[in-house]
C-alpha cells in the first residue's frame, strides 16, 4: 500500500487501516519512506522500519494440518481461544455426512492451552466431518474432515485426492484407473460444383495445406495415439506420372498405417490398378466416383472393401464427410499430490496397490524449496509395500 503526503517541516504522522479479520496469528508490518529515493537526504538509514503484532483468536481451532487428508488414532486436539470465553466448555460435533444431518456431540472443558477429545468408538476407514464451537455460541468453526488410521496423511478416497494434479487417470470405485482417450478424425471432400475443398483433420488439426485438384492422402500411425505421419498430394486429373507415383506410394505403405483419402475439385480414378489398390484400404465406392464427384474414406491397408467408413456423392449433390472416433486406453498416467508438509517430519510411506500384469507404478517424491523451486528426488524403493522416507 502506498500513502502520499506533503513533505513535513519536521515531523508528521500517517494512519493506515490494517485488516485483521479472520487473520489470526503473527503479522509483520514493514514501512519504507521515499521508496524510490526521490528526495535527497543527509541519511536514508532511518527510512525503513519493521514491527510485528499478534492477532488473538476468540474461536476454537483444530490442530489438523489438512482440510481433508487428516488421520487420527483415537483423539482430536483443539487449540483454545486466545481470549478466555465466559463459558469454558467446547462443543465438538462430528458426522459421517458433510451436511451434519445425523451428528454426535461431545462436550469437554477447556484445557490449559489445548483441549483433547477422545474418540475411541468411531470406526476405522470411514470419513468423518467435524466442527466446533464454544458452548452457548451460535458460531461454528470451519468444517474439517478426518478418518481413523495410524497414519498422519492418507490418500484413500476421492475427497482426499482433491487438489491433486491428474493426467490420464480416473479415480473410480475406490481405485485409480488409466483413463480412456479419444481421437476424432474428419475427412471432408467437395468436388468442383460443391466447394472444391478437401479437409483431413485429427482432433481439429487439418493436414491438407491447399485443396488442389486431385487426391489428398494423410497417413496416421495404426497404433495409439494414432499420430499423424505424413501428407501426400496426387494430381489424378493430370494423370501420367502422378498416377504412377500414387500407385507406388500406396503399395509401399506398411499395413499398420491408417490412410485418409479425400478428393478436391476432380479426382476420377481412370486407372484400374489404382482403383484396386484403393480397394485394399477398405474402399467400396471408389468405382462410383464420377467426374467431379465428392469422395472420402478412412482406410487401412489390408482391409476388405466396404469395411471402412466411406462416403461418395455425384457432382452438384453436395459435399461428403466421414467422421470416425477411436477410443483407446492411455499408455500411462500420473498424479501429483498437494503439498504434504515439512519433509523433516516424514518417516515412512505405506502403499496398498494391486498392479496388473505388464504394468508398474513408480513413486517419486518432489521437494519444494523455500523459494518455491521444485526438486525431483530419486524414485522410492518399496520393501513389503513400505518406503523409508527418514
Amino acid at each position: 500500500q502506498y500513502v502520499f503526503t506533503s513533505v513535513p517541516n519536521f515531523e508528521d504522522s500517517v494512519s493506515v487501516f490494517i485488516p485483521v479479520k479472520n487473520r489470526t496469528g503473527k503479522h509483520t508490518v514493514s514501512v519504507m519512506i521515499d521508496p524510490i529515493f526521490e528526495y535527497d537526504e543527509i541519511s536514508e538509514e532511518d527510512n525503513f522500519a519493521q514491527f510485528e503484532f499478534i492477532v488473538s483468536s476468540s474461536s476454537v481451532r483444530s490442530l489438523f494440518q489438512y482440510q481433508n487428508k487428516n488421520e487420527i488414532e483415537s483423539a482430536v486436539n483443539f487449540l483454545n481461544p486466545a481470549v478466555k470465553p465466559s463459558d469454558e466448555k467446547i462443543i465438538f460435533e462430528i458426522s459421517n455426512e458433510k451436511e451434519f444431518i445425523n451428528s454426535q456431540f461431545f462436550e469437554n472443558n477447556l484445557g490449559e492451552v489445548k483441549t483433547k477429545f477422545e474418540l475411541n468408538n468411531i470406526l476405522g476407514n470411514y470419513r468423518y466431518w467435524g466442527r466446533t464451537k464454544i458452548n452457548g455460541s451460535n458460531n461454528y468453526s470451519p468444517v474439517f474432515s478426518f478418518s481413523r488410521s495410524a497414519y498422519k496423511y492418507i490418500l484413500n478416497d476421492s475427497l482426499s485426492f482433491a487438489g491433486s494434479y491428474l493426467n490420464n487417470l480416473n479415480y473410480r470405485n475406490g481405485k485409480w484407473e488409466i483413463d480412456t482417450a479419444h481421437v476424432a478424425f474428419e475427412i471432408f471432400s467437395a468436388g468442383f460444383e460443391d466447394g472444391q475443398a478437401a479437409i483431413i483433420s485429427r482432433n481439429g488439426i487439418n493436414y491438407v495445406p491447399t485443396p488442389l485438384v486431385g487426391h489428398h492422402v494423410a497417413v496416421f500411425n495404426g497404433q495409439p495415439p494414432y499420430e499423424f505421419i505424413e501428407y501426400k498430394y496426387f494430381n489424378t486429373y493430370a494423370g501420367g506420372e502422378n498416377t504412377t507415383n500414387y500407385i507406388n506410394y500406396l503399395k509401399e505403405l506398411p499395413e499398420n498405417r491408417f490412410a485418409a483419402f479425400a478428393i478436391s475439385d476432380e479426382g476420377t480414378p481412370k486407372n484400374e490398378e489404382l482403383k484396386n489398390i484403393i480397394k485394399s484400404f477398405g474402399s467400396k465406392f471408389i468405382d462410383d466416383v464420377k467426374f467431379r464427384s465428392s469422395w472420402s474414406v478412412w482406410g487401412k491397408k489390408g482391409s476388405l472393401p466396404g469395411t471402412m467408413p466411406e462416403a461418395v456423392s455425384n457432382a452438384g449433390t453436395g459435399p461428403v464427410t466421414v467422421d470416425t472416433t477411436i477410443n483407446f486406453l492411455n499408455g500411462f498416467g500420473n498424479f501429483i499430490t498437494s503439498e504434504i508438509g515439512v519433509s523433516g517430519k516424514w518417516d515412512k510411506l505405506f502403499v496398498s496397490q494391486k498392479v496388473t500384469d505388464g504394468s508398474s507404478i513408480d513413486f517419486i517424491p518432489l521437494g519444494v524449496k523455500q523459494n518455491g523451486e521444485v526438486d525431483t528426488l530419486l524414485q522410492l524403493e518399496l520393501n513389503n509395500s513400505i518406503a523409508d522416507l527418514s
